[in-house]
């Protein structure tokens, strides 16, 4: 086939690709994807969904003033300012709106099914006569007071307090909201709040910015008009933003490194920079292809997959620029299919490597890691198709070799050369390497804590503390969770639940709870409330007498049980759904699945032993730390990750095995990549290094380096020109590899620099071990 038609084949397919990718494809972050457990798949999946929920959507902020009238003046003409943005969902300055005496419709006809939470034992004496007079002695002291006029055409026809008592335990377990002026003001007095929820998730960092902008342009405005007023702010968009935009500006930074660096490796070797778009092409080719195939496959693709997997294709531009510099070096006399032709068999063999270093994945039962391996095997396999069938008609005939090129090359066949005579050495280094690298496993560090791997900033840090501690509020990062297959089952676990918690704080365990129980019981708690007070004999006679006894009339409640024999239907999650407290279930009921999860928040959580003891043996309740549970799925992932790197090994021993039939050949192409991974090892041991999950994933990518570099010069060891010629492409390979990935350690986050260090070290360790390997592992040498 003409080169003319090849070209047209990889365009033509490089755009249906692209345009067909662009439509459909849909980058997902679930978490779950990593785990291979339902049940745990289930809490991820919950994880999430709070994670993007309004829990995190919402935003505090605070005014200071000289004084607090001022603060709440301010505060009210901030919230104006404020109330018609289109990311603002809804802002509060006051906590009225959110009194449940606002469903009076909805809950006064059903207060017989709220009676209490433990009917069995506790209305015997909410119903002795002791308990009736007291609530008579407490009804009437109320009448006493001066609403006393608003609160009597309810009172009236609920003398056990039933309505109030329900009130009474739904704003005890709130934390205590003070205010001024009907504004929400801080615990001490200090400072006007203003709550506001965004409508996009705080992962939308671009419409964030675009609020945060509006935001503080809305501040400015007010504290000109306001002199010597002062507004903090606290919430998770002002983080993400502010990360997303520190993580830019530092790869722009360094990507303008990068850049000059490859253009100068690539004007000084090849006289050219449309070279490097020529290597780029093959890797870039194995991205499409993969991308595609795994829409048809997945329906979608995971970020991680697509990030690492893009990564993974780095390797990929080593078999492009070995063939470009073969070519340049062989002269005007030699074409690029017949060079390629040549190192087809190392490019086939270095590329089934790395394929088969990644073959495991696909057998795990995590989602994710099968489609990581898909990724991998199919974007290597399509970046090797590029390189040896469609790279040959982009490479012209070289016209002179460039001086440079041969003379490193002449310098590095001849720098191994002399290595020769230090067989013994070499040797000697090698068993010395591995041995410290097994000796350093039980001492790296691993730290599998995913707030590590930011760098947040201290001021915005100090400030979301400052803000927080301004409003009491419960734990978004703690709470108990009561999964059900349906509605009525997740009820009942819940009112077990809140027993329990009730029991806690009443010791003082926990400061609070938030919980769906106390706006909607089970089912069955409600029928059991109700059958109780029906069973009571003569319930309306000893009330009679009771409040007769300290001065009401006799009679005034005759009305007041008629509707205990026929009340409304008991209370259902359907029913609050239509209704205006719809709102609050965002929070507290959440889908999982086809089953049902009710979330309960707790307050001032003293001990979690002392939680995680109480709800032991309750089946289907969880005491949920989602820092904690995201840190064990990260730790999950690199386990499985760091199993992958040895069950790859063997697979990558296999095929070479496969392919030299003896062992020497074989041991000195995978012997570079092992001696990486223990120099590493060794060094990040001995530096007490804070190893993570970024570090396995480098080390991934470099043991497939080591293996390429490892079989490109095995296969050019009885060919000096070749040999030498092999050197300068493993040389380009590794500083342009160290340029792209290795400038990432000067980064000033963690996550980037772990990268950069692991990428950085191990290619160029792995451009030194990859010659000391096959002089090692040799008898006779050229």
């Amino acid at each position: 086939m003409s080169n003319p038609t090849r070209r047209a084949i990889l365009i033509v397919a490089v755009v249906a690709m692209a345009a067909f990718c662009a439509s459909r494809l849909d980058i997902g972050t679930d978490v779950t994807n990593f785990m291979p457990d339902g049940g745990r798949a289930k809490l991820a999946s919950l994880s999430r969904k709070l994670a993007n929920s309004e829990l995190t959507r919402t935003m505090t902020l605070s005014v200071g003033a000289p004084t607090l009238d001022e603060a709440v003046d301010a505060a009210d003409e901030l919230a104006r300012e404020l109330a018609g943005h289109p990311e603002v969902a809804w802002i509060r300055t006051s906590m009225s709106g959110e009194s449940l005496a606002e469903a009076v419709d909805l809950y006064f006809p059903r207060r017989y099914y709220f009676a209490t939470s433990d009917p069995e034992s506790e209305l015997p004496d909410l119903l002795s006569d002791d308990g009736l007079q007291q609530q008579a002695r407490r009804m009437l002291a109320e009448l006493r007071q001066p609403i006393a006029p608003f609160l009597k055409p309810l009172t009236m026809r609920d003398p056990l307090g039933l309505f109030r008592r329900m009130l009474d335990t739904a704003r005890a377990s709130q934390p205590s909201l003070p205010t001024h002026r009907d504004q929400i003001v801080s615990a001490d007095g200090q400072f006007a709040l203003i709550l506001l929820a965004t409508v996009h998730s705080h992962f939308e960092s671009e419409t964030q910015a675009n609020f945060l902008d509006d935001l503080s342009a809305a501040i400015d405005r007010v504290t000109a008009r306001n002199p010597g007023i002062e507004v903090e702010a606290s919430g998770a968009n002002r983080i993400a933003v502010h990360a997303e935009q520190s993580i830019k500006r530092d790869i722009y930074r360094i990507g303008a490194c990068t850049f000059v660096g490859v253009a100068i490796v690539f004007l000084l070797f090849f006289r050219s920079l449309g070279a490097f778009l020529l290597t780029s092409m093959p890797a870039m080719f194995g991205i499409a292809c993969a991308t595609t195939l795994g829409i048809l496959f997945f329906g979608g693709l995971d970020g991680l997959t697509i990030a690492f997997g893009t990564a993974l294709m780095g390797v990929a531009i080593d078999y492009s620029i070995h063939v470009l510099n073969h070519h340049t070096l062989d002269g005007a006399g030699t074409s690029a299919d017949e060079t390629v032709a040549r190192l087809r068999p190392s490019l086939t063999l270095g590329a089934t490597t790395t394929m088969a270093s990644f073959a495991g994945l696909v057998l795990t039962t995590s989602p994710a890691f099968r489609e990581l391996g898909f990724f991998a095997i199919v974007g290597m396999a399509a970046s090797l198709l590029a390189t040896i069938y469609f790279l040959p008609a982009f490479l012209p005939r070289p016209r002179a070799i460039p001086s440079l090129s041969r003379q490193v090359a002449r310098q590095l066949g001849a720098g191994v050369h002399r290595l020769e005579r230090h067989r013994a050495w070499l040797r000697l280094l090698v068993g010395a390497a591995l041995i410290a690298g097994v000796v350093a496993v039980p001492h790296l560090n691993w730290v599998d804590d995913l707030s590590r791997l930011g760098s947040a900033d201290p001021e915005i840090m100090a400030e979301e503390a400052r803000v927080r501690s301004r409003l009491p509020t419960f734990e978004t990062g703690r709470f108990v969770i009561a999964i059900g297959d349906d509605a009525e089952q997740a009820l009942q676990k819940n009112d077990r639940v809140h027993g329990r918690l009730s029991h806690l704080q009443r010791e003082g365990a926990i400061g609070g709870v938030r919980s769906l129980h106390q706006l909607l019981p089970s089912r069955d708690l409600q029928q059991r409330n109700l059958s109780a007070l029906r069973e009571t004999p003569n319930l309306a006679a000893r009330v009679d007498r009771a409040f007769h006894a300290v001065g009401f009339r006799s009679g005034a409640f005759a009305a007041a049980f008629e509707d205990l024999d026929s009340p409304p239907p008991p209370l259902t999650l359907d029913d609050l759904k239509r209704s205006s407290l719809a709102p609050l279930l965002t929070t507290l009921a959440l889908p999982i699945g086809d089953q049902l999860a009710i979330i309960t928040y707790l307050r001032e959580v003293q001990s979690d032993e002392a939680v995680e003891a109480a709800l032991a043996d309750l089946d289907g309740v969880v005491f949920f730390e989602q820092r904690k549970f995201i840190n064990e799925v990260y730790a999950e992932f690199r386990a499985t990750s760091l199993r992958q790197i040895l069950v790859g090994t063997i697979l990558v021993s296999a095929v070479l095995m496969l392919r030299y039939r003896r062992v020497r050949p074989a041991l000195a192409a995978l012997l570079p990549s092992l001696l990486v991974v223990a120099v590493l090892l060794a060094s990040f041991a001995a530096l007490s290094v804070e190893m993570n999950l970024l570090h396995v994933i480098a080390l991934m990518m470099i043991m497939g380096m080591g293996v390429d570099y490892g079989v490109f010069l095995v296969d050019s060891a009885d060919d000096a020109e070749g040999f030498s010629a092999t050197m300068l492409s493993l040389l380009i390979s590794c500083l342009t590899t160290v340029l792209v990935f290795g400038t990432l350690a000067i980064s000033e986050h963690p996550a980037l620099r772990a990268i950069g260090v692991t990428t950085g070290g191990g290619v160029l360790l792995a451009f030194l071990f990859a010659p000391v390997s096959l002089l090692a592992t040799r008898r006779t040498t050229r």
